[in-house]
């Protein structure tokens, strides 16, 4: 779970459980220290698992961890340095307990719990321990991932020993905010990490479906559109077991979260507080109507809405593979036979703005952390880009897409609509049916129960291909395809070929067995 659940106690020691959410940097492994001073907003009750009450924090907002010497402090529990050694303490004194801190992993010490730094710059410091306190709490700002703090420390420290390191460390936290172009501007070895590649693509409002991403020149099939690397992304890994997943339950919309998508809730949120500055690039993307938090910072922090992201993340994420290799060599008998799980998810700003269409013109592939995403087919300009949504694979018919807020209308989905229930189902029997016939491939009577279950299937299908694209036959045929060229009968395979790629829309042209098509890629 993405909770953590601590015992707590007032000024008149009642104890209770605090349930906080989406903490990280601050909990470190896990845990609170015992003895840490917690100041809640606005807290409320709620009834655990175990049937007791206590308190849950549900936005990282909500929660501050304040140090054993701040005034808010009750008297009975703040802690105080000595008078006589603090009044004697100079900047350099202040300096070498806050690197001591940074040194021990401490970070929060040197930036929100203790303000140690923060203390020594108002003990009237020289210009070169000036240069070191703002260079170690923009360090210690770095190191907590709040990167909006920390280029405000580097950039502010007067030129000394550490002006190179500072540069770097500016850099390296415009990097991490996604301002690439100003990271390259920086620091230009930075170059040649450089993952954006924005192509001629501009984001437009559409008719239908609110913003879209349309090319501003003409693109040829196979030609690069945009690299775009993770606002976030989380992975799972592909072979742990489902009950040691990440799982979140929301008990008002009903729902269950189990992986890498809970996991990439507690990481945009964490982000987003520490970095106010990329709130928007998160809060713009399509939400569904969802009210957004008005306000504005509250102490000096941001309020960050839990189940606003929350919502955004469902609506905007992307499933991937670590590489995208392994959806061009798998086996065809294995993608109709078992579906292929994704452990992996982000959001991905600039794409998310693609909108769907079952014929798409785009197509992606992942690199890590990286989406790729080239022209399908040549694509003029000032046409819009669509992708998949969901794959409109019989098994996925019909298909509903209430959750993005709105209805798909192409000759596909039109022509799923006007087709009875049972004759979607026949299909995707059918499709299973053809893959076990063909691992039996060795009689003579299976492989003529393949051939004969292709033809039935086809003939479910009412209009002709010029009208609407026969996706149900793309896997079959494909397999037999194989079969015949595994077993030395390259007209029959050719002929398989041709009705594939016939089927998702090729139109094909020359010689049985010389066949040219149009440039298409994906």
């Amino acid at each position: 779970m993405a909770a953590m659940m601590v015992i707590v106690e007032d000024e008149q020691k009642n104890a209770l459980p605090l349930q906080i959410w989406n903490e990280k940097l601050r909990c470190q492994d896990g845990s609170v220290e015992k003895g840490q001073i917690l100041l809640v907003k606005e807290p409320y009750l709620i009834l655990t698992f175990e049937a007791e009450y206590g308190v849950k924090v549900d936005h990282v907002s909500d929660i501050m961890f304040i140090s054993k010497s701040n005034k808010i402090v009750p008297s009975s529990w703040r802690e105080r340095l000595p008078e006589d050694e603090t009044s004697q303490w100079m900047a350099g004194d202040w300096l070498s307990m806050g690197n001591e801190y940074l040194n021990q992993g401490k970070f929060y010490a040197d930036t929100e719990w203790n303000d140690i730094y923060s203390k020594g710059l108002e003990c009237s410091p020289t210009e070169e321990e000036t240069h070191y306190f703002l260079y170690y709490r923009g360090l210690a700002f770095f190191r907590v991932d709040e990167w909006d703090a920390s280029i405000r420390d580097l950039d502010a420290a007067p030129a000394g020993p550490k002006s190179e390191k500072a540069v770097r460390g500016k850099a390296q936290a415009l990097y991490r905010l996604k301002r690439f172009r100003e990271s390259c501007d920086v620091f230009m070895e930075l170059c040649k990490k450089h993952p954006e590649d924005i192509g001629p693509v501009t984001v437009l409002k559409t008719k239908s479906q609110g913003r879209g991403l349309f090319t501003t020149e003409a693109v040829n099939a196979g030609g690069l559109i945009l690299c775009e690397k993770a606002f976030a992304h989380a992975t799972e890994h592909s072979g742990k077991l489902k009950w040691s997943s990440t799982l979140h339950i929301n008990t008002e919309t009903r729902t269950i979260t189990r992986g890498g998508q809970a996991a990439l809730a507690s990481s945009i949120i964490e982000k987003l507080y520490k970095n106010p500055s990329l709130a928007p690039v998160i809060t713009d993307l399509y939400s569904s109507g969802f009210k957004h938090v008005l306000t504005g910072p509250v102490d000096g922090k941001p309020v960050v809405d839990t189940f606003q992201i929350a919502r955004i993340i469902s609506l905007n994420s992307f499933g991937s593979q670590t590489s995208s290799r392994a959806d061009h060599v798998h086996d065809a008998c294995d993608a109709i036979r078992n579906s292929r799980a994704l452990h992996n998810c982000g959001i991905w700003p600039y794409a998310s703005t693609i909108n769907h269409s079952c014929m798409s013109n785009v197509h992606r592939a992942f690199i890590g952390d990286i989406m790729v995403i080239r022209a399908a087919t040549d694509i003029p300009a000032n046409t819009e880009l669509k992708t998949w949504y969901l794959l409109p694979a019989p098994e996925n018919q019909p298909m509903d897409f209430r959750h993005w807020g709105f209805e798909c209308c192409c000759a596909i989905c039109v022509d799923v609509k006007t087709t009875e229930s049972h004759i979607l189902k026949t299909r995707v029997r059918q499709r299973v049916q053809i893959a076990m016939a063909l691992e039996n491939s060795l009689s003579k009577l299976s492989l003529a129960r393949a051939e004969m279950l292709i033809e039935c299937t086809a003939e479910t299908y009412a209009h002709p291909l010029e009208q609407v694209s026969r996706l149900g036959l793309w896997g079959p045929l494909t397999l037999i395809a194989g079969f015949y060229e595994r077993h030395k009968r390259p007209d029959e395979a050719v002929k398989a070929v041709d009705r594939a790629l016939a089927s998702v829309g090729f139109v094909l042209e020359g010689a049985a067995c010389c066949q040219e098509m149009g440039a298409h890629y994906g």
